[in-house]
């Protein structure tokens, strides 16, 4: 759902966050441009459930999530 990703957008960005793709693995991974840190999982929303992976969308810039065993992919964040 683009609204919701843009709130979670908005959140990151105001927490200092932004999100880029690793170009060795094509994951996404988030960095905080004021304390330099980086890390796998989302910073708000913790660790993504077993199987899932973000990626981000090379079209539109926007992260969707992809399960490996059943080959699903979704815009909104699995819980």
């Amino acid at each position: 759902h683009p609204a919701r990703q843009k709130q979670v957008d908005v959140s990151l960005d105001e927490a200092g966050w932004s999100s880029a793709v690793d170009p060795g693995t094509q994951k996404v991974y988030y960095f905080n441009k004021l304390t330099k840190e980086t890390r796998w999982d989302h910073p708000l929303g913790g660790v993504l459930p077993p199987g899932w992976n973000s990626v981000k969308d090379k079209e539109s810039g926007k992260v969707y999530y992809f399960h490996h065993k059943t080959r699903k992919t979704v815009w909104d964040r699995p819980k």
